[in-house]
């Protein structure tokens, strides 16, 4: 059982006439050192942070006990669990071989499988996709890179289009990125631009997500809007404004019902540090956050009724009442 703090937020009425109530059940500390992406497999409990000390912290989501530590080569830039827990993937700035890399750790009994070289600079986020075959990451030259997780071997799928950010959907072969004002829809296999969207030059995108069934692209703008698009039309199909300026992340419930946007400091006029959106009624259904700590990055649970926070000393785990 998750500890509980006895703190309960009553969150913001929105214009449904619904109030959500979410409890702050349990904080994780960590160090302010510690990088701002985290990995969670609620299939074994486990929760992973990186620290500035080459290790990863692995803590038990039932104690919130750090279980383990894992000594690491280098700095880890970005981690990644397999869909089934089995496997942890970690981008490295430095392996003992004093290159880059992508490790392959076994998490029944957290040693390494291999060490996959990669190319010179640092990866600044990946995803893998949900049959596990394939990881996808961007580097700092903004190239999309993937990863066979069964062979090792790398290449660069598309090779003419530069990308701050992509989003790889759980089925189908179009995945989309942006770079500044320009979205862009990309067949996967062949790296092939489908589909470019500009937006007015004095807004850019600032991140994108699909939803679980790979049926609807996300994407929010410096302005706070949040757009819905359909990737097989690459048409919008809607859009609903939120108060976060410059969210740096947004993330879907596991049921597709809800979505997360995130913003690492509070401004002026604005309702919280993250909000959760239904996507059905574009309505806000609820505001939380702490306006004295940065946010970095949130996820939803499997259930869909937890929220994963990390701030900028602690992880926070926030789950409706």
């Amino acid at each position: 059982m998750w500890l509980k703090t006895g703190i309960v937020l009553l969150f913001f009425l929105t214009s449904t006439g619904f109030c959500a109530d979410y409890v702050l059940k349990a904080t994780i500390p960590l160090s302010t050192t510690h990088a701002a992406r985290f990995a969670v497999d609620e299939t074994h409990d486990w929760l992973v942070a990186v620290n500035v000390d080459n290790a990863l912290d692995v803590f038990s989501l039932k104690t919130l006990k750090r279980i383990k530590q894992v000594k690491l080569p280098g700095f880890a830039q970005e981690l990644q669990f397999s869909p089934d827990g089995k496997t942890l993937y970690v981008f490295v700035d430095e392996t003992e071989q004093g290159s880059p890399g992508l490790l392959v750790y076994q998490t029944a009994n957290w040693k390494p499988l291999k060490v996959i070289p990669t190319p010179p600079g640092s990866m600044d986020e990946s995803h893998i996709t949900p049959d596990g075959a394939f990881l996808y990451a961007v580097n700092h030259n903004n190239e999309v890179l993937r990863w066979n997780t069964h062979t090792g071997k790398m290449d660069r799928p598309w090779k003419d289009l530069s990308a701050l950010q992509l989003a790889v959907p759980a089925k189908g072969d179009v995945g989309a990125s942006y770079t500044g004002s320009s979205l862009y829809f990309v067949s996967l296999s062949s790296g092939k631009m489908l589909s470019r969207t500009l937006l007015n030059d004095a807004f850019a995108y600032t991140a994108l997500s699909f939803d679980p069934a790979g049926n609807t692209l996300a994407t929010v703008i410096d302005s706070g809007e949040v757009m819905l698009w359909n990737p097989r039309t690459f048409k919008k199909t809607a859009e609903f404004k939120t108060s976060l300026f410059y969210a740096t992340f947004l993330n879907f419930s596991p049921d597709g019902k809800s979505i997360l946007v995130g913003q690492d400091s509070l401004r002026k006029g604005q309702q919280g540090l993250l909000q959760i959106w239904n996507i059905e009624t574009r309505k806000m259904v609820a505001s939380f956050g702490n306006p004295k700590d940065s946010t970095q990055w949130g996820v939803f649970s499997k259930t869909s009724q937890t929220v994963f926070v990390k701030m900028e000393s602690k992880i926070e785990i926030w789950s409706l009442v």
